[in-house]
């Protein structure tokens, strides 16, 4: 036995436990078959009868498949030229190959060498914006639902980094829209790592979560002493302002915590020089921070 079909009947018994099924080497998906089919095929040069006869396959399913079979070979053979159709328009490998499986799926009954230069009449770029929509309903949908942040959800839809980049603000506003409510989220603060937001803005009003000196950089606080850290909770709250349309002079009101009442004078010496507006001010101190921290800072902003 080849090892290429080892490799794909211990992939399929893989499935099979997972799955909770006898184990066994057909998992009963046409599709995971069908491709299987194919990849033996063209790793190993065989005929569609040699790849089933070493598949296991009866040969009264066999002439069942064989039409199939066809269409799964000029299926492939379409989700590869759109992804070099999409990346040749520009689009990044990974996002290429999410758009041509999706425009794929789409025409998976369909498939046939007459469809392959349907991408040309810009049909593949029209099926784009459906996937897109598809993954924000879905993502709406979860969120609703479950009451998952919308991070969490594309993660557990298990969309690449890259496509929830782009999506975050149409999920956000689509979610927020209703009641004027907006998330704000940038990659240059640190992520929020629980069901909180690092800021919405609500009627031109900007609440932002607390920020403790966390580098988004490395993901951990770096300073040791407290003007490190207050000046790494200024940045990041910098960003948050940024990326939310605002800036230090539109901040009315901050709220500051303190591991140690020492510290203030430390800490106040940092923070003037950010806050030139001179904003409405809460400072106390408290048993412990997050992380460890010296310092968190809060603030309200407003256009």
């Amino acid at each position: 036995m080849s090892s290429i079909l080892e490799e794909l009947i211990a992939k399929n018994n893989e499935r099979v436990r997972e799955s909770g099924r006898a184990e066994g080497l057909i998992i009963g998906e046409r599709k995971n078959l069908l491709e299987n089919i194919r990849t033996l095929m063209e790793r190993l040069n065989w005929s569609a009868e040699t790849a089933m006869d070493n598949l296991g396959i009866s040969p009264e399913k066999q002439k069942r498949l064989v039409p199939l079979i066809e269409k799964e070979i000029n299926r492939h053979e379409l989700r590869e030229k759109l992804v070099a159709e999409f990346m040749a328009k520009g689009h990044s490998e990974i996002w290429a190959k999410a758009y041509a499986k999706a425009y794929d799926e789409k025409l998976n009954d369909l498939c046939s060498p007459a469809y392959s230069d349907l991408y040309a009449e810009g049909y593949a770029d029209s099926y784009v914006k459906s996937y897109k929509a598809r993954i924000v309903a879905e993502t709406l949908a979860v969120m609703k639902t479950m009451k998952l942040s919308a991070k969490e959800t594309l993660d557990a839809l298990e969309v690449p980094s890259e496509i929830q980049k782009e999506l975050m603000p149409i999920i956000t506003e689509k979610f927020f829209g209703g009641n004027n409510m907006r998330i704000i989220h940038t990659e240059n603060a640190p992520a929020a790592v629980g069901p909180y937001s690092q800021a919405i803005k609500v009627n031109g009003l900007l609440y932002t979560s607390g920020q403790i000196a966390i580098d988004p950089a490395v993901g951990k606080i770096v300073a040791k002493d407290i003007e490190g850290q207050a000046e790494q909770c200024c940045k990041n709250l910098a960003a948050v302002l940024e990326a939310a349309g605002y800036d230090f002079s539109e901040v009315f009101k901050t709220t500051c915590f303190l591991a140690d009442i020492a510290d203030f004078k430390a800490f106040n010496a940092v923070y003037e020089k950010y806050f030139i507006s001179k904003p409405a001010r809460s400072c106390v101190a408290v048993k412990d921070l997050p992380a460890g921290a010296l310092c968190e800072i809060e603030l309200i902003a407003a256009k």
